[in-house]
């Protein structure tokens, strides 16, 4: 028997498919399917990883002479953690840095989308165009616009679904280097983060400032148009919110998943929520009572929302303020490092 059929066999015999046998061993299903259809031969690094993960010899697998299958005694399943090579850890990285450009863009679109219907409405109501014609194009922009921000997003997610085990925070080990590796690249991206969410918080505290000019001046043609601009400034804050978040996460992610940090992070639990925890219950409190408060009391439904686009700038601020103080995250799963 060749060791593409004894690949099949003990894969069909443990219940797995292509996918969760590449997931095991830490490649793609494409090379599961090439080694059972004996298009190729697994480098011995990966041989030794089924080894260990069938719980079978070498010997059997690399010997077509052996049909009866030799067993070690013991599994991966008892240590079920894939690894993560630093070729592997490289290749993430460079997909979450092309990922968070993609899905910033179709944030961005979806934001964005109404901004032509809304000032062709404004123009329609000033006799400058037909309304029909106006809805008819507002609309058919709109829709546009979502679709390709929908499309951006299928595809990228399709494109990470082998990075499924990094993104779910599921447990996995490091290989040597790639702690150091990933800290160092993190570090290094840390300013530009910190400047993409202060340029965020900025931008998403200016854009009210179009709605109070268009309500000055009460025209309903300029209100249209400031509306626009506001849509277009926010969409501009939430890009750079998701650029650095999405590429900072892909750090910690590695970080996370690592063993040793989950099991600094499940007795982080134990003891309970952290002081800016409770500080973060109260403080989102505070902001929805001022929300209706301020809603029912001047009855500007239209304007008070910004309440909870000025608390989440705010909060942010505050976030990363804590984190710079004190050297670790917010979060009580994510505040404790080596």
């Amino acid at each position: 028997m060749i060791l593409a059929d004894k690949i099949i066999t003990l894969r069909k015999k443990s219940g797995w498919s292509q996918e969760e046998l590449a997931e095991r061993v830490g490649v793609s299903r494409q090379a599961i399917s090439k080694w059972e259809s004996a298009q190729s031969i697994p480098d011995l690094d990966k041989i030794l990883r089924m080894s260990e993960i069938f719980g079978v010899t070498t010997d059997f697998l690399l010997k077509d002479e052996m049909e009866a299958e030799e067993y070690t005694g013991s599994t991966a399943e008892d240590s079920p953690l894939r690894s993560v090579s630093m070729e592997e850890a490289n290749d993430y990285l460079a997909y979450k840095k092309t990922a968070s450009v993609k899905i910033a863009l179709g944030v961005l679109l979806c934001i964005l989308s109404p901004v032509c219907l809304i000032l062709l409405s404004g123009f329609a109501k000033q006799g400058m165009m037909a309304e029909t014609v106006a809805a008819t194009v507002g609309v058919c922009t709109l829709l546009a616009m979502v679709a390709v921000a929908v499309g951006i997003f299928i595809s990228t997610v399709f494109a990470g679904r082998k990075w499924e085990c990094i993104d779910e925070n599921k447990a996995f080990e490091l290989s040597y280097g790639v702690d150091g590796m990933v800290r160092e690249k993190m570090a290094a991206f840390s300013p530009k983060h910190t400047a993409l969410v202060i340029a965020g918080v900025v931008l998403c505290i200016f854009c009210a400032a179009p709605l109070i000019v268009s309500d000055a001046l009460h025209q309903e043609l300029l209100s249209a148009i400031m509306t626009g601009v506001l849509l277009a400034i926010c969409a501009a804050g939430v890009f750079c919110f998701v650029l650095g978040g999405i590429r900072y996460d892909a750090y910690e992610n590695l970080l996370k998943g690592d063993r040793r940090l989950r099991a600094k992070r499940e007795m982080a639990k134990k003891k309970g929520k952290t002081a800016f925890g409770l500080f973060s219950e109260v403080y989102w409190l505070i902001i929805t009572v001022t929300y209706f408060a301020w809603s029912f009391i001047s009855g500007d439904w239209h304007v008070s929302w910004l309440t909870w686009l000025a608390g989440s700038a705010i909060f942010t601020v505050i976030k990363l303020i804590y984190k710079v103080k004190t050297g670790k995250d917010a979060e009580p799963d994510e505040d404790e490092d080596e």
